[in-house]
């Protein structure tokens, strides 16, 4: 590969806190472990049930980047408030998360807050469709929640409440929130949907120009978006480079990306992330745009 097709990037970060990534190479479904995010919350756990009784929230014990969630859920008492959480991210440990997306499990038919409706912690969403959720006779209600790209759908009961598309980060853990009574979930997993690696060259990579090809200018960088520094990464000392392939549109926004060369699940997701929200100039052929895959090298630096 072309030296001059590499944009590196060092990133030395010693407070920068993000969270945990879930492993993204493969689609099998796994039940993840619980660690408390914030707050009160108390973990009871019978047979397969487990009722958290809040207030406060857990998260998983890694992230995902893209992924779909299912589970069963059922409010304890009429007041119980709840919800779901989708690639959040917290500013430090024992803090509420500042990004994200929210789906709650409780509340009204309608509104901000309604039954199944997905909502962005902090910034405004680009596209909304909603349509009020129906709760089944019974007990328990049945969740699925799939986030791809920049995409969240929210299905409950077997029917598609909530689609939205934002640009919240795209990272981040899977919780379950807690602000007022109990809630009782089971039979929750979480599945990756793809793979972060490099394994073949599919889709617009195997159809864009190489940095090598005949006759291309290659992209410049115009917006640089820093990765996350995990903070199970930063506890663990994890230092190194991730290597990305992003492939460059002719508009200038990065398309597929995969990482070529890992150093650790969670810091090759985050770079998978930040990769993706990079703007280009796009690179040429013959003056004019083209499609060209490139290389951006990450580098994780503790200080």
């Amino acid at each position: 590969m072309a030296a001059s097709s590499i944009v590196r990037k060092n990133l030395a970060l010693g407070l920068l806190l993000g969270m945990s990534i879930c492993p993204g190479a493969s689609a099998e479904q796994t039940k993840p472990p619980w660690r408390i995010g914030a707050g009160r919350v108390r973990i009871e756990t019978q047979g397969d049930v487990t009722r958290l009784v809040g207030p406060g929230w857990v998260r998983t014990s890694r992230v995902s980047l893209d992924h779909e969630v299912q589970l069963e859920f059922r409010a304890v008492s009429p007041q119980t408030e709840g919800a779901v959480l989708i690639r959040v991210v917290a500013p430090r440990p024992g803090e509420n998360p500042s990004l994200g997306y929210r789906i709650s499990l409780t509340g009204e038919p309608d509104g901000k807050k309604a039954f199944g409706r997905v909502q962005a912690l902090s910034t405004k969403l680009t596209k909304e469709e909603f349509q009020a959720g129906e709760r089944i006779a019974g007990d328990w209600q049945q969740l699925t929640v799939r986030a791809e790209g920049d995409e969240i759908v929210s299905t409950l009961n077997g029917r598609v409440v909530s689609t939205v598309t934002g640009r919240e980060h795209s990272v981040g853990n899977v919780g379950i929130e807690v602000t007022r009574g109990a809630l009782e979930f089971r039979k929750l997993r979480v599945a990756s949907l793809g793979t972060p690696t490099c394994s073949d060259a599919s889709g617009a990579r195997s159809t864009a120009s190489k940095p090598d090809s005949p006759g291309v200018q290659l992209p410049k960088v115009v917006r640089e978006v820093r990765p996350h520094y995990t903070i199970e990464a930063m506890s663990d000392k994890t230092q190194g480079t991730v290597w990305v392939e992003a492939v460059v549109m002719a508009d200038g926004t990065v398309g597929d990306v995969c990482v070529s060369k890992p150093l650790d699940l969670d810091l090759d997701l985050e770079a998978l992330a930040a990769a993706r929200q990079w703007k280009f100039k796009p690179g040429t052929r013959s003056g004019q745009p083209v499609t060209v895959l490139v290389t951006i090298e990450l580098t994780f630096t503790l200080k």
